[in-house]
């Protein structure tokens, strides 16, 4: 699933971008929940049928899989990170998604939220800088999760292979530094590519 649903990650990032970028932060943490529950949700249905035909999944996914919650994170097998690193993403993906349920449904969060920025005089397209850097940080976090979901997705053999030859080229890949991803890359250190570029 993680594979076949790809148009659902290009699909929300472009409007994750298009939405911040004109000051519709709120639709755009709508996008960024979504991205997170369906990574989440595509892993585990993979994880529990690696080998079944995507019909069987899709019934897997709506016979098996909760529609509103991703406490199924706990279930995921992340072996590209140690012990410690598990537990961490996975709370902090219950964390986040809490959070961002919030600008889901009409909510006081919401509200309370929208009240306090237009006080501020930060309306549509005027937002502050601080609200642009939280929303920024926020999106990131979402990412570099998502992204190691998908590199357990498609399997820590091709992820490894996709690392060396590629994304090591890309130094200033912002990725680099992500909390996870840093730590997913370092699984990949026995490569012989890896060991090659070694002073």
């Amino acid at each position: 699933m993680s594979l076949r649903l790809t148009d659902d990650y290009v699909q929300s990032a472009v409007s994750i971008r298009a939405m911040a970028t004109n000051g519709a932060h709120d639709p755009a943490k709508r996008e960024l929940r979504f991205l997170l529950e369906a990574t989440v949700k595509y892993l585990l249905v993979d994880q529990r049928l690696p080998s079944s035909d995507f019909s069987n999944k899709l019934q897997f996914l709506k016979d098996n899989v909760p529609r509103s919650s991703v406490d199924i994170v706990d279930d995921l097998v992340l072996s590209g990170l140690p012990a410690a690193e598990q537990t961490s993403l996975k709370s902090e993906v219950k964390d986040i998604y809490t959070k961002l349920s919030a600008f889901v449904h009409p909510s006081i969060i919401q509200i309370q939220e929208d009240i306090k920025r237009y006080g501020r005089g930060e309306y549509l397209g005027f937002e502050s800088a601080k609200e642009v850097e939280r929303f920024a940080e926020n999106s990131f976090r979402v990412f570099d999760i998502v992204l190691v979901l998908l590199f357990h997705g498609v399997g820590l053999g091709l992820a490894g292979d996709i690392f060396t030859a590629a994304l090591d080229r890309i130094p200033d890949w912002k990725f680099h530094k992500g909390k996870y991803m840093h730590v997913l890359s370092r699984h990949f250190d026995y490569k012989v590519e890896r060991k090659r570029c070694e002073p």
